[in-house]
């Protein structure tokens, strides 16, 4: 009886050192992340349930594998690269490129008669293309047409004092991605080649 309650005490004790273990952790982990914004903002719920799947095999797992869990862990802290590297920038660029293009496509089918809006509110720029990209709109009407039929979103990384290697990016009524060469300093445009 008495060796029962010592082997109870015992496993106790070691989900109770598993819990503080994986809070500490856990926490660690979340500082990593959390100061990268644009990563939280982009996976909260991913971070989430990470989180406390992390917690709970820490505190309802043997030991080996709580020692791989929190190498891992440690391993990702580690290794960590933030969002502002030049594929997570671009990536944003165009996913930006792509969603104000919905909107202005939007726009036109619920404007028949006038076409392409002649404007458009701010581009709502995705976390990681901010501070990296601005975004310009402009609409035209072909010579036989009556409403805006064309129009060209482009995103241009802004000015810095070393070369980033990005690119700029185009979007046209047809959906379609043209991207200039890394760092040619000028907005890419309907000629320049098609993103694959």
């Amino acid at each position: 009886m008495e060796r029962a309650t010592i082997e109870a005490r015992t496993r106790v004790k070691r989900r109770i050192s598993g819990a503080i273990i994986g809070v500490i952790v856990l926490a660690i982990l979340g500082v990593v992340l959390w100061t990268d914004r644009c990563y939280v903002e982009e996976h909260s719920v991913f971070i989430a349930i990470i989180g406390i799947a992390l917690f709970l095999a820490l505190v309802f797992t043997n030991k080996v594998v709580r020692i791989i869990l929190i190498v891992l862990a440690l391993g990702v802290c580690l290794t960590y690269q933030r969002s502002e590297f030049t594929p997570s920038a671009e990536s944003g660029a165009v996913l930006t490129l792509r969603q104000t293009a919905v909107l202005v496509q939007k726009y036109r089918q619920s404007h028949p008669s006038e076409g392409f809006p002649s404007r458009i509110a701010p581009v709502t720029v995705k976390c990681r293309a901010q501070n990296v990209y601005e975004f310009n709109y402009q609409s035209e009407k072909s010579q036989l047409e009556l409403s805006t039929d064309r129009f060209t979103l482009v995103a241009v990384p802004f000015a810095a004092p070393s070369s980033r290697g990005l690119r700029s990016f185009a979007i046209a009524e047809d959906g379609r991605i043209h991207v200039s060469r890394p760092n040619e300093g000028r907005p890419a445009n309907r000629s320049d080649p098609v993103l694959e």
